[in-house]
C-alpha cells in the first residue's frame, strides 16, 4: 500500500485507472464479476455487479494499492 498525501495525485490515479472512482473523499475500486451480487461489498455500477473496495482518507492521506501508484 502506497499513502497518498496530494489530493491532485490521487486525482490523476484515480482518472487513469478504470477500476477507480470518486465516492464524496473516499476512492473506490470496482471489480466486475456477476456472482457479486450476494456480497456484503458488492454495488451496481455501469449496469453491472462487482465487488467493491473502499479507500477513506486518514491524517496521513489515502492507502491505496501499490499497483495503482506509477
Amino acid at each position: 500500500m502506497k499513502t497518498i498525501k496530494d489530493y491532485d495525485l490521487a486525482h490523476k490515479i484515480v482518472d487513469s485507472n478504470r477500476s477507480l472512482f470518486w465516492d464524496g473523499w473516499d476512492i473506490v475500486e470496482f471489480k466486475p464479476h456477476p456472482d457479486s451480487i450476494t456480497h456484503k461489498n458488492a454495488i451496481f455500477r455501469n449496469n453491472r455487479w462487482g465487488y467493491s473496495k473502499r479507500f477513506q482518507p486518514t491524517a496521513n492521506g489515502w492507502e491505496v494499492p501499490d499497483k495503482y501508484v506509477r
